[in-house]
């Protein structure tokens, strides 16, 4: 065997080794426990998601300017603690009764049927009260007949706000509802008819692994999470901020390289970059259902399970997941190429 032939197997095992190697450090990354500075930065970029001027009159435009250039904003409040520790008796008792159950990656999913009465009183979250007109009394509880499509169709009827409500019993805090931002983004679009599309509960107990990346949908819509615990490294949803206006692969290599938003500076609450749901117990996270993004993994070590509520709106006329399997399996391998420009960019910890 000659000289060139050694050098060129070398080559071979060097190039090999050196690829291994690169792989292992990208899924150690990948995989890692969130340090207390990542969460601390999370929830600063966070709270300037959600910081809004009292004196703002119309605090929807405010998440709507969030959710046009980041995909993403943050809603403060959303339940209280009574109305937390009421959600979180629920949700234990569901996943205690082990009925309907799916799990995956850890993580044990509830999707809530029209059907169940749970489905009413969820949809109800973060709203007005005003799907109450549609729930006839005298059954029980149970929707009226006929009243679904009165629901719908009132969604884009202006509605008095529980947050408007507490005005006009004295209270001085204004907060905008989850129901106002939905109707606002939907009319924004000039979408008339929409409705939701999921309900559920989900909870990522410790040791449960990351998700594939993937869309809600390939077209407009919303995804809410809300939290009924804090929020660390105990399972929070990772986004790939401003992966909803990347319609294209070269769209997506641009952004990853930093440069498909012209307006970052060194002021934006989320430049060309994951932001973590870093939540705390209560707020609620809502994002463009065409954003990239995932579950972590829940590796706190305080063992501690991240519970929360999910409630999604989709246009009528674009129901979920709008696209074929090819398309959502390219879907995770963009996320995972995009995560590891990221890396390499150094832009992760």
């Amino acid at each position: 065997m000659n000289g060139a032939s050694l050098s060129s197997q070398h080559a071979l095992l060097l190039g090999g080794l050196t690829s291994i190697g690169a792989v292992l450090w990208l899924k150690g990354k990948d995989e890692r426990v969130l340090t207390a500075e990542e969460v601390k930065s999370a929830r600063e970029r966070l709270q300037r998601l959600c910081t809004i001027d009292p004196d703002e009159t119309d605090q929807s435009s405010v998440h709507l300017s969030n959710l046009k250039k980041y995909g993403v904003s943050v809603v403060k409040e959303t339940l209280d603690r009574q109305e937390r520790d009421q959600w979180k008796a629920k949700l234990e008792r569901t996943f205690n009764s082990k009925a309907g159950v799916a799990w995956n990656s850890g993580r044990a999913h509830f999707c809530i049927s029209k059907r169940h009465d749970l489905y009413h009183e969820l949809c109800k979250v973060g709203g007005s009260g005003e799907y109450e007109r549609n729930i006839d009394r005298s059954t029980g509880g149970k929707v009226a007949a006929g009243s679904w499509t009165d629901y719908f169709r009132t969604r884009s009827l202006p509605a008095k706000s529980t947050a408007e409500t507490a005005m006009s019993n004295g209270e001085n805090t204004r907060r905008v509802t989850l129901e106002e931002i939905v109707q606002s983004y939907f009319a924004c679009h000039n979408i008339k008819r929409y409705e939701i599309t999921d309900a559920q509960f989900l909870n990522a107990y410790p040791s449960s692994t990351n998700q594939i990346w993937h869309r809600d949908n390939k077209f407009k819509g919303l995804t809410a999470i809300i939290a009924l615990e804090d929020v660390t490294s105990n399972g929070c949803t990772e986004l790939l901020v401003g992966t909803h206006i990347c319609g294209t692969l070269s769209s997506l290599i641009r952004w990853s390289l930093g440069s498909i938003s012209e307006e970052s500076d060194g002021k934006d609450a989320c430049k060309a970059n994951v932001l973590l749901g870093c939540l705390d117990a209560g707020d609620s996270i809502l994002y463009d259902a065409r954003v990239l993004h995932r579950g972590r993994g829940n590796n706190c070590t305080d063992e501690r399970d991240r519970p929360v509520l999910v409630l999604r709106w989709d246009a009528s006329r674009t129901p979920p997941p709008g696209c074929g399997l090819i398309v959502t399996t390219a879907n995770v391998y963009l996320g995972k190429i995009l995560y590891a420009i990221l890396i390499a960019r150094g832009l992760i910890s």
